[in-house]
């Protein structure tokens, strides 16, 4: 059972968006396309262990962010099972590695690296000093693995029992999981699992966004497929839709437009949705009548003096 889905985090749903209305530097760029490669491959993990372990027969939490001694500590994935508590961190590394004296690094530059045992171990620890500290004895032992799923990522001169699963590995060791993990969780590991899932902390993080406003940013209504903003209305007065010039994907008005508020209160949070600012930010219509007829049928409408604007229902 998931107690803890894996969504976007805000700052992700950000970057996503800003990725085709603004320029980023090159370093955003990795920064951006990172962050993308690492929310795939957790998700592609999920998949995964969704298929191998029965879905009564545990307790998953994901991207959990704890804190012990002011210090914060992030799991990408927790199992709670009636037997063990397992931790995965999952990398999505690809290329050629190696170990030397301990330490990681890239062969193509032979640039080091964080070594990504030393954080699932310092992650592992913080749980267990965070579960004592709180009085939580569960009698279940904690195992870590360091999941990488890229197929091709290679780790030259890693220890044989290390507790690293390396992508030709990876679908054994999920069947083996499976096989172990046999018993439901009964009411005791329920209360573990929403204990932990009450200490997450939601940390709205913006360090890393690209500055931008709304007289620079590039508008239009967004492809739902394939993002671009190179869209055209098609059909009569009643019966529009909105085609994408660049793959021709078809999509109702009315959905094109929803999808374009929620964009828009995502980025610019402190700005009155008004029909004036949507008909700019969507750049598509020549008048107000589809805007307003929208907004009117799926928000509130706000009349403060001679100025108005909507709220969501």
């Amino acid at each position: 059972m998931e107690l803890k889905s894996r969504v976007m985090s805000q700052e992700q749903q950000l970057m996503h968006l800003l990725n085709y209305r603004v320029s980023f530097t090159e370093k955003e760029k990795k920064y951006f396309w990172k962050m993308k490669k690492g929310f795939e491959g957790e998700c592609q993990f999920d998949e995964l262990l969704a298929k191998s372990v029965p879905n009564e027969n545990c307790l998953v939490l994901n991207d959990l962010l704890l804190e012990h001694n002011n210090t914060q500590f992030q799991l990408d994935s927790v199992l709670l099972s009636t037997s063990t508590i397992y931790i995965f961190e999952i990398k999505t590394f690809e290329g050629d590695y190696y170990i030397k004296n301990g330490e990681w690094f890239f062969c193509k530059t032979n640039n080091a690296i964080t070594n990504p045992l030393h954080q699932m171990q310092r992650s592992e620890t913080l749980l267990r000093q965070l579960l004592q500290q709180q009085g939580i004895n569960s009698h279940l032992p904690i195992q870590s693995n360091l999941i990488f799923i890229h197929p091709e990522f290679t780790l030259y001169h890693s220890s044989i029992d290390s507790p690293i699963i390396f992508p030709t590995q990876l679908n054994r060791f999920m069947n083996d999981l499976g096989k172990k993990i046999t018993v439901k969780p009964n009411q005791r590991h329920m209360q573990l699992a929403e204990k932990l899932k009450s200490m997450h902390i939601s940390r709205p993080s913006f360090d890393n966004i690209p500055k931008y406003n709304f007289e620079t940013i590039k508008k239009g209504i967004a492809c739902a497929s394939c993002r671009s903003l190179h869209v055209h209305l098609i059909g009569g007065t009643k019966f529009q839709k909105i085609c994408c010039k660049t793959c021709g994907h078809l999509e109702g008005v009315d959905v094109s437009i929803l999808r374009a508020v929620k964009e828009y209160k995502l980025l610019f949070p402190d700005r009155k949705v008004t029909t004036s600012e949507i008909l700019q930010w969507c750049g598509l219509f020549k008048s107000k009548k589809t805007i307003l007829r929208i907004m009117t049928k799926y928000f509130n409408k706000v009349e403060k003096n001679r100025y108005s604007y909507f709220e969501v229902k």
